[in-house]
């Protein structure tokens, strides 16, 4: 979990100052670095302005920003006074201690008191404040703790951090899967067919009697199906324009994806997806397919001539996760229920990894199909190795 480097606590005033006051205990907040060569997706200089930058997510939700805040300035505040941390350095242990820590924070005159206003009114620090007013319920906690792996999530996904001290965790409740990425050094985020028909099931539930209502919903169709059956990272869909789906001379439909350095590939599409971009485009009013040199976006943003953002989509698989969460529950899969309080979307990537690469084996196909399909250039990152020939890929996705 430790970053590659770190710089100063930032001193700024306003909302992001005093949270950094709140933490100026040694100055424990500093800046991380991702996973070498991927793309950062969020320009911040520390801890601090990576930790608003998942609170940007919720301004539209006034109330769940307050309690995120609160849970984020909670952590902040415990791993500079009891671990002499930054929250860039926790380790899967910290999260144990901390968990521990919730339920009776001690000393109570330390932590514990009336609630106070965190900031006074020239914005800096009340003296009076205290981040709780006792230990936390079992139900606060869970919600304490699903509020920071959302975060941890977050700034994972965005290459802000290579890992999350609550991936351990994960894994570890993961039904037997010796041959799972973890066992290989790798972080498993994965969802099983369990869970993500589940997910399915909760977009499906989405209301469509309005058009936009309608857009929506085959929007989030579409996004989930590009990060599953073709493995696009959370980036990606907005690179994505109308006219990177194109159709063969014989009728088989591939799309391009441009990926990390700028680097191309084109990939074949599984009929579900396929159908999933041509319900959307009707729904948005957009062009039919095939449309060659188009490059109206493919999954548009908040305006017609611009792609969907990966802040976006973070915000609209929120609900959608909440509800598959029930669903999971209602049908009795509680540890599969408790796995999705951590989610991610990127989690669909590895997810569509895995599932190509079992269908893979099934059939047969070199291992470099993989890694083609992954679209990693280096051996360590998905095990395998690149097969230069489409026709396999596309054995494989007929079978999704």
């Amino acid at each position: 979990m430790a970053p590659v480097a770190g710089r100063g606590l930032s001193t700024s005033h306003g909302r992001a100052g005093a949270l950094a006051d709140v933490a100026r205990a040694g100055g424990y907040l500093k800046r991380a670095e991702g996973e070498v060569g991927a793309p950062v997706l969020i320009h911040v200089e520390d801890d601090l302005a990576a930790i608003q930058e998942f609170l940007a997510e919720y301004t539209d939700s006034p109330s769940t920003l307050r309690s995120y805040e609160k849970e984020c300035v909670r952590l902040v505040v415990w791993a500079a006074e009891e671990r002499g941390k930054s929250i860039s350095d926790l380790t899967p242990e910290d999260i144990r201690c901390y968990e521990e820590f919730l339920k009776d924070p001690q000393p109570r005159s330390k932590w514990c008191g009336p609630k106070k206003p965190r900031v006074l009114a020239d914005g800096s620090r009340n003296p009076e404040w205290r981040p709780f007013i006792g230990g936390l319920s079992p139900s606060s906690r869970r919600t304490a703790l699903v509020v920071v792996a959302a975060m941890y999530a977050f700034l994972v996904d965005a290459n802000y951090l290579a890992a999350t001290p609550f991936a351990v965790r994960r894994s570890a409740r993961r039904r037997g899967n010796k041959g799972s990425a973890a066992a290989h050094g790798k972080q498993e985020r994965i969802f099983d067919d369990i869970q993500l028909s589940a997910i399915f099931e909760a977009i499906d539930e989405m209301p469509h009697s309005t058009v936009a209502q309608a857009k929506d919903r085959a929007r989030l169709n579409l996004i989930t199906l590009l990060m599953v059956d073709v493995a696009a990272r959370i980036h990606e869909p907005a690179l994505m324009a109308v006219g990177d789906c194109t159709r063969s001379r014989d009728g088989r439909w591939r799309i391009r994806i441009r990926g990390k350095g700028g680097r191309e590939d084109l990939l074949p599409m599984s009929d579900r997806l396929l159908q999933a971009a041509r319900d959307y485009l009707r729904c948005a009013g957009g062009p039919s397919l095939p449309s060659p040199g188009n490059s109206t976006p493919l999954v548009r943003g908040a305006r017609k001539e611009t792609g969907i953002s990966s802040r976006r989509i973070h915000q609209l698989y929120t609900p959608v996760f909440a509800r598959a969460r029930d669903i999971l529950r209602s049908k009795g899969e509680e540890d599969r229920a408790n796995m999705m309080t951590e989610a991610s979307p990127h989690w669909f990537r590895h997810t569509g990894i895995t599932r190509f690469s079992d269908r893979a084996r099934a059939l047969n196909m070199p291992d470099k199909v993989v890694q083609k399909f992954g679209r990693h250039e280096r051996y360590e990152t998905t095990a395998q190795y690149i097969h230069k020939d489409i026709e396999d890929l596309e054995s494989v996705v007929r079978t999704l």
